[in-house]
């Protein structure tokens, strides 16, 4: 079993759809590339979660199947939780393929997940638990 932490605050919260969305609409050029805020966005949280993950787990592996939980301690109720859980699973095993903590999250690997959400004004996070089946 792995377990890390995702610490967000009520300034800092992981992205909803909402948000996503907005910022896929955003469009630019750079480097004469054209970009959206999404991908920035996606980037931005990606390589945080990857800096949690090594934090908590350092080079531990998955090496089995395995199935993951996301215990949600939301600042307050305010956002809808399937705006709030979609981004978050997407980022974090996009995360945990790039810190090489799991091989793949294909179907093959990844086997399910469950989510539970509660409300902790003063200490605001994720708790993200992978277990090997």
């Amino acid at each position: 079993m792995l377990q890390f932490v995702i610490p967000t605050s009520a300034k800092n919260k992981m992205p909803s759809m909402n948000d996503l969305i907005r910022a896929e609409r955003t469009i630019f050029k750079r480097n004469g590339k054209i970009v959206s805020q999404g991908s920035i966005l996606k980037k931005k949280w990606q390589q945080y979660i990857c800096t949690c993950i090594i934090k908590d787990c350092g080079k531990a592996k998955i090496e089995k199947p395995f199935t993951v939980h996301f215990e949600i301690f939301e600042p307050d109720m305010k956002r809808d939780i399937g705006n709030v859980f979609a981004p978050l699973e997407k980022y974090t095993m996009d995360a945990l393929q790039d810190t090489q903590t799991i091989p793949n999250d294909n179907q093959k690997w990844y086997k399910g997940f469950s989510a539970t959400f509660n409300i902790d004004r003063n200490n605001p996070r994720v708790i993200v638990t992978i277990k090997e089946i």
